[in-house]
């Protein structure tokens, strides 16, 4: 689906491509909703307003996702992934604030108060954030030589 996103964007039917992305959404499978998110971060630049007008539905499963607990019983790898995918979604949250109009969207701005709200995502946005600076610095490219 990323592969149709890039190659042949005007030729898909964009609304139906946002159904099965939301399928991706909810999916049970850690690699499966990784992805999803990469695409969705890709729609929010490339159609905005499709995006825009599906938010809502968009919204429910980021959320929930940010609000997921590991189970007590759950070991290192799993609490690993819980925290990959969260970044994930925070990263999702960070294209979708820069759609125009997209602050009118009372689900987005749910979510977004719920991360600014809750210190555990409060420390990954920034997390995310300066990462995110490091990339656009050039600190990253530094880094690994």
């Amino acid at each position: 689906m990323y592969t149709l996103l890039e190659s042949c964007l005007e030729k898909l039917e964009i609304f139906e491509f946002i159904n099965y992305m939301e399928n991706g959404l909810k999916d049970p499978h850690h690699d499966i909703r990784l992805l999803t998110y990469l695409m969705l971060i890709k729609l929010a630049g490339l159609c905005p307003s499709q995006v825009l007008q599906r938010l809502d539905k968009i919204c429910e499963p980021l959320k929930g996702q940010l609000l997921t607990k590991p189970k007590s019983n759950a070991v290192k790898q799993e609490i690993d992934k819980q925290e990959e995918l969260k970044r994930a979604v925070i990263r999702v949250i960070l294209a979708l604030q820069k759609i125009p109009d997209a602050e009118r969207q009372q689900q987005l701005m749910d979510v977004v108060n719920t991360i600014r709200f809750t210190t555990e995502l409060k420390i990954i946005l920034e997390n995310v954030q300066k990462d995110a600076q490091r990339t656009y610095t050039g600190d990253i490219a530094m880094e690994t030589i």
